[in-house]
């Protein structure tokens, strides 16, 4: 991958196609506009991270402060496991459901699903965990998405958070951004739909360099002495 274009050369390409009376503070919404509208469009490589792991407590359903602090660039929840560390030589991992919303219960068991609750600044997973769930055997980790940067005016000369094949669709973000917030709204509608397409080819070449989708197994399975999985869990 190849990082050298900055800010100050996107906005330099398309300087030609927005009126230059913008002034520099809509300059930098108009720079974050664009970012936010690139960054949430897909999972670009360098925008999921490792989610920190916390350890499960029996019958809790919800991890937030004080047994868990969420990240502060935390966005949305992706790829998350319920980890079973054993005296294997790696640890028996069954994948979680990422759903919407999830409601307390007194039920305990194999957990299925989780979520992040907003209202509890944290997570919470379904059902809760038995009594014999705990630490140092029981745990979860994953990946989750990150918030985009913010970018000021005092950023011109740092590079973009996307590969330079993507210079373009970056490109006709920014102009778009601009075009919106000048209020010439024929405009901007105009070069939205250029600004999609530029997307849609910059998402489809990601995704293709990405590799297909991995359909995962929708029951875990289990561990025997040996290590291999061989049923629910």
């Amino acid at each position: 991958m190849a990082f050298t274009y900055t800010y100050l050369d996107v906005w330099n390409a398309a300087a030609a196609q927005y009126s230059r009376s913008i002034d520099q503070p809509a300059l930098e919404l108009a720079t974050n506009i664009a970012i936010n509208k690139m960054w949430q469009a897909y999972d670009w490589r360098g925008s999921v991270v490792q989610l920190p792991p916390f350890w499960l407590v029996p019958g809790q359903q919800d991890y937030g402060v004080p047994l868990y602090s969420v990240p502060s660039d935390f966005y949305g929840l992706r790829e998350v496991y319920y980890v079973l560390l054993t005296n294997t030589t790696w640890p028996v991992r069954k994948k979680l459901d990422v759903v919407e919303n999830l409601e307390r219960t007194h039920m305990q068991d194999s957990i299925q699903s989780i979520c992040y609750r907003p209202s509890i600044s944290g997570f919470r997973v379904h059902p809760a965990p038995t009594l014999s769930m705990a630490a140092p055997n029981y745990l979860i980790d994953g990946t989750y998405k990150k918030r985009p940067p913010k970018w000021t005016t005092a950023s011109y000369g740092s590079q973009l958070l996307w590969d330079d094949i993507y210079f373009n669709a970056f490109t006709s973000a920014c102009v778009w951004a601009a075009m919106k917030l000048t209020g010439n709204r024929q405009a901007a509608m105009e070069q939205y739909a250029i600004f999609s397409q530029d997307l849609l080819e910059a998402t489809q070449d990601e995704n293709l360099e990405l590799g297909e989708r991995v359909i995962h197994p929708t029951e875990a399975i289990a561990s025997n002495n040996r290590g291999i999985l061989i049923g629910p869990w």
